[in-house]
């Protein structure tokens, strides 16, 4: 068996229309996203944190943070 690690722009090597990098994918998001809401809030807690390269990764961590800490919050609202 033969096992290669790649790092995440091998992917981009491979096919990059599928794969695109981080900014490449934010900048082919609709319409609609760009302008949701949360979508900004997250776009300004990172520039508030001074990160000038968004990482996708960061903003799913900070998305289940968010879902996390609301989560008690919103069985409270349903009950």
């Amino acid at each position: 068996m033969i096992l290669i690690f790649a790092g995440a722009g091998a992917s981009k090597a491979v096919d990059p229309d599928n794969y695109p990098t981080t900014i490449e994918f934010l900048e082919k998001l609709p319409k609609e996203i760009k302008e949701d809401p949360y979508f900004d809030l997250i776009n300004k807690y990172f520039f508030y944190k001074n990160d000038k390269i968004i990482d996708i990764e960061k903003v799913l961590w900070v998305i289940d943070e968010l879902y996390i800490g609301c989560r008690p919050l919103s069985s409270v609202l349903v009950n």
